[in-house]
Order: structure tokens, then sequence, then C-alpha cells
């Protein structure tokens, strides 16, 4: 029995091996937001502050034999708007 169960798992794991082998591409969006007011606060004038942010996150994962090839992009960006700044385009 216990042979068995070890042929199995030996099995069960070439499977996983197999399943990533190739070309794999991944893909990952993220978005932020962020909102501040001072109204009605004692020493600080009425204002409004906002953000806005982006993430992109690509890659590419190629795996042929004993070899593998990993490729990622990041991308991040943001921009705020203050009350000493100008408006949004």
């Amino acid at each position: 029995k216990q042979k068995q169960k070890q042929k199995q798992k030996q099995k069960q794991k070439q499977k996983q091996k197999q399943k990533h082998r190739g070309m794999v591409p991944s893909l990952t969006v993220g978005l932020n937001f962020a909102f501040g007011q001072s109204r009605g606060v004692v020493g600080v004038p009425d204002s409004l502050a906002m953000a806005l942010g982006l993430t992109l996150r690509g890659g590419l994962d190629y795996q042929r034999g004993p070899h593998r090839w990993r490729t990622l992009l990041l991308i991040q960006e943001a921009t705020t708007k203050g009350p000493g700044s100008e408006p949004f385009i």
C-alpha cells in the first residue's frame, strides 16, 4: 500500500510540473483612491484633498525542461489634488 501511495504522489507531482510548462501569462490590476476633507477644524482652512492611483503588474513565465525565463513589468501611477494644486484635467 505504501508503494502505491508513493507512486500516486510521484504521478501527481509530475502532472503538476507538466501543467506549468510552456508560457504562462499573468496580469494584476490595482486601483486606489483616497479622500480627505478638513471642514470646520479649528486652526485649519477648509480644504479638500484627493489622490488616485493605478497599478499594473504583468508577467510572462516560460519553462521547458530545466530552463526557466521570467519577465515582469510593473507600472505604478499616482496623482493628487490638494488645496494648493491645479484642478484635475
